[in-house]
C-alpha cells in the first residue's frame, strides 16, 4: 500500500485571496458530509497509508479534530498531512492539538516576503504575521513542514528572495 488519500473537507476560507480560483458561489457550498467522510476514510485506508486534508481552508472545518482522530485511531493512517494557509497554526494550542491527534506534517501556502504585499494578496489583515508565526510553530515542533509558494503576477518577481528566505 502506498500513496495519498486526499480529502477536501470544505470550500470555505478565512482569507479572500486575489488569485483564488474558487468563486464566491463555490465558497458558499456546504461542507462535506461528516458521516461520508468517516466512511471514505475507512474505505480508502485499504488503498492508501497517507491521508491529506485540504479544503478551502480545513482548519475552519467545524469537525476537523474529529476527522483527524478518526483517521489516526480508527482508520489507522500512518501519515496525516494538513494543507493549510497557515493562519490557525499561529495559535499554539491549536497546532498542539492537531499534532496530539495525529497530524505529522503540514503544507503551508505562502505568498510574499513583504507584509503589505502579503496582506494585499490575501486580502486579510495581519495574515503575514500569523502565517509566519504558524510556520515557526510547525518547525519548532519538529514536524515536516513544506511551503507551497503560490506564484502569481504580483509576486513572481520575488520568487528568488522567497526561496532564499524560506530555504
Amino acid at each position: 500500500m502506498s500513496g495519498h488519500y486526499i480529502l477536501k473537507l470544505n470550500n470555505k476560507c478565512n482569507m479572500n485571496c486575489l488569485f483564488c480560483g474558487d468563486s464566491s458561489k463555490v465558497r458558499k457550498l456546504p461542507d462535506s458530509d461528516f458521516d461520508g467522510i468517516l466512511r471514505n476514510l475507512n474505505k480508502n485506508r485499504k488503498r492508501f497509508d497517507s491521508f491529506v486534508i485540504t479544503g478551502g481552508e480545513p482548519t475552519i472545518y467545524s469537525r476537523l479534530f474529529e476527522v483527524i482522530r478518526h483517521a489516526k485511531n480508527i482508520s489507522r493512517y500512518d501519515k496525516i498531512c494538513l494543507v493549510t494557509n497557515g493562519l490557525m497554526l499561529a495559535y499554539k494550542n491549536f497546532i498542539d492539538k492537531l499534532i496530539l491527534l495525529g497530524v505529522n506534517s503540514f503544507q503551508i501556502s505562502y505568498f510574499a516576503l513583504d507584509e503589505k504585499k502579503y496582506d494585499a494578496l490575501s486580502r486579510s489583515r495581519n495574515s503575514f504575521r500569523f502565517v509566519n508565526r504558524g510556520i515557526k510553530n510547525a518547525v519548532k515542533r519538529n514536524k515536516e513542514t513544506r511551503i507551497n509558494v503560490v506564484v502569481n503576477k504580483l509576486n513572481h518577481v520575488d520568487l528568488p528572495d522567497i526561496v532564499k528566505q524560506i530555504g
